[in-house]
Parts: C-alpha cells; structure tokens; sequence
C-alpha cells in the first residue's frame, strides 16, 4: 500500500487527478449517505424490508430509462462539466428533501427524491466513470482503477460511520443538509480535474479493442450484473436484517454498513496486485461464488459475524466489480465508453428490477434470512452458468 501510494503521487501532481478523486470521494459519501438514510427512515417508520425494495425499485427504473441518454451525453459531451452540473442538482435536491421532509409524509418525499436522485446519479457516474481512461494517464489502468475505487469506497465508509451517528443523534433533516454540502462539494473539486486525449490507448493494453468481440462484451456485461446485484442485495435487506433478524438499532445498522465499506476498501487494494497474477474474468467468477457462500453463512450468524462477513462479502464485491470495469475498459474505445457503460448498466438494472420485483412479490412473512439463502442459490445458479458457457466458448 506504501508503494502503491508512493507511485501515485506524480500522477496526483501533474494532471488534477487529485482534484478527480477528491470529487469521486464527496460524490460517493453523499451516494451512499442518502441510501442509508432512506432505507433506514422506511425501515424505522414500519414499512419494512419491501418498502426499501420498491425504494430501490424506483431508482432501478428511473436509471434504466436514463442509463442510455447519460451514456451518450457523456459520449458526445464534456464529461467533467456534465458531473459538475449533476452534482449540483443532487445538492439542490437534498436542500429540498431537508426542507419538506418533516412536513410531507416520509414515503412521498422519498419517492419523489429517488426519482431526482437516479438521473443525476446515472449522469455523474456514467460521466466521472469513463474518465478513468484519460485521467492519472502516468499510471496503468489497473492502478488508475484501484485509486478511483479505493477513494470511492473509502467516501462510502465515512457515509456509512458518520451517517449512522447522526441519524442515531440528530434528525433525518440535518442528514440531508449534510448530503447537499458534500454533493455540492463533488461538483466543485471536479472543476479541478482535468483529462487526456479521449483517444489515447492505455500502453497496458495495446490492441484490447481488437482482442474482443460483441459477445464477449456481452458476457462482461453478465458477470458485472450478477456482481452489481451483490451490492443491490445488500442495500436492499441489510436494514431489515439487522432491524428485524438481529433486533439492532440505527448504530448497529451504521456498522454492518462500514463493515461492508471497509471490505470494499480491502477489494479496491487487492485489484491492482491480483490483476497482475489471475484473469480478470476468473477473479469475477471467484468473487461470485465466495460471495454466495457468504450470503449463505450470513443467516447463521450473529452480529459481530455478521459484521465480519460484511467485511468479506464488501471486498468479494468491489475486487470482482473493478476487474469488470477493467475489463470493459480494455475492450472498448474511450470515445465509447459511456455508451457502453450505458447499456451495460441497462443489463444490471433488468436483473436488479427482477431481484426487486421477487422481494416485494414474496409471501407476507418471509423472513429477510430466507431472501439471503434464496439470493445465495440464485447466484450460485447464475455464477456456474456463465463460467460453463465461458469456458465452452474459449
């Protein structure tokens, strides 16, 4: 970690990727900072684990119908200037959320927020996500993309310690003014970031473009799906886990939801020095199948377990999403990237509107532990799929 730190240095220096990653770190606090507090805030007013699913299934539907717009603006335009405008909207929009929020009922305000939240989130990220390519250009692409994802998960740690207090000592409002700062804060750090020619080749990857066709994008795409919906699972249920299985309180909540950011942290260090000894399609595949077992194990344990498992199911799930951003990256042009980020997160969406659509569907008392081991074989199920069909097309 010291080298990796010390080879990241001339890069933060030269070319404003420090400003970049600075906004990638205020931007993700604030993201996963409004996350928690919505799933907590429909948890705690008694509207349980399915009232967070149709939260989520909201966010699901509106990115699914902005996810290719964004990938083409960020295509066809600035894409710094297009995170500075969405991050400004997103702190506009949790102004207003503070502000109506005591005097509207929770639900309705939620609703209304999410559906804001979802298109500048797909703009921003769509945008800030296919720089990486052309920002920090001195360092390879597995290192840019373990910088980006360390600082990324390090911002959702923060949100999720600091988050949980203030929602334990404070009120949903003061949450929500904090969020705005820390949105608008992203904007303004993404003024400094500056990028290279979108048509530089990354010298890691000489001729990537020609080594893949449409169907090997097409199964990237898959197995990036199956790993986004590790993350959307946990979103999903982890408040009524801890709420309804574990019977812990906002604190308890905060730190199963650090446990799972430090794990993330742990994947985004792992990325650049797994990459160079494994196949980045092998690390996903691996990530995939640890992760089920751990969903699994997840419903035996008990709280402190708990929050080791989420420690480990965190870093299954940022190692194997990094090495999919990796891999996408090689494969298309930079002048590309967005749409394709566009449309392959078209496909998570689908398969997380399916993940949501089961939860809020399943019978009347089914416990979240019983979502956790039905997810697990589902996964399983999914995993083993791709990897057969992946090594028969080898």
């Amino acid at each position: 970690m010291v080298r990796f730190g010390f080879r990241l240095l001339p890069a933060l220096t030269e070319d404003g990727f420090c400003w970049f990653l600075a906004s990638i770190f205020a931007s993700s606090f604030a993201r996963t900072g409004y996350q928690i507090v919505c799933a907590w805030l429909l948890v705690a007013g008694g509207d349980g684990s399915a009232a967070v699913a149709n939260f989520f299934l909201l966010v699901s539907m509106t990115e699914l119908i902005a996810s290719p717009a964004a990938g083409w603006l960020a295509d066809h335009c600035n894409r710094r200037k297009i995170c500075m405008v969405a991050d400004t909207a997103h702190a506009a929009a949790m102004i207003c959320v503070a502000m109506t929020q005591p005097e509207t009922a929770t639900q309705h305000v939620i609703w209304i927020s999410a559906v804001l939240y979802a298109v500048g989130d797909r703009l921003s990220l769509t945008s800030s996500q296919a720089m990486i390519p052309t920002v920090g250009i001195t360092l390879t692409l597995a290192a840019r993309n373990a910088a980006v994802f360390f600082i990324m998960q390090a911002g959702a740690l923060c949100a999720a310690i600091l988050v949980g207090v203030m929602l334990h000592a404070s009120t949903a409002s003061a949450a929500f003014l904090s969020l705005s700062a820390a949105f608008l804060a992203g904007g303004l750090f993404m003024a400094g970031a500056t990028s290279g020619d979108r048509r530089s080749a990354d010298p890691q990857f000489p001729s990537a473009v020609q080594a893949f066709d449409q169907m090997d994008v097409l199964r990237i795409g898959s197995l990036y799906s199956l790993l986004y919906s590790t993350g959307l699972i946990v979103s999903v249920l982890a408040a009524g886990f801890v709420r309804d299985e574990l019977v812990g309180t906002a604190l308890d909540f905060g730190m199963v939801e650090g446990a799972w950011s430090i794990g993330s942290v742990i994947g985004a260090i792992m990325i650049a020095r797994v990459a160079r000894s494994a196949g980045l399609e092998s690390i996903q595949i691996t990530c995939l199948t640890l992760a089920a077992l751990s969903f699994f194990v997840l419903t035996l344990a008990s709280l402190p377990s708990v929050i080791g498992l989420f420690v480990v199911l965190g870093a299954l799930y940022n190692l194997g999403r990094a090495a999919a951003e990796m891999q996408l990256q090689s494969a298309i042009p930079s002048s590309h990237l967005g749409r394709a980020k566009g449309w392959v997160h078209c496909g998570c969406v689908v398969l997380g509107l399916a993940l949501f659509a089961s939860i809020s569907l399943a019978p009347k008392g089914t416990g979240v532990a019983a979502l956790f081991q039905l997810y697990a074989a589902a996964l399983v199920f999914g995993t083993v799929t791709f990897a057969i069909l992946g090594r028969s097309r080898s």
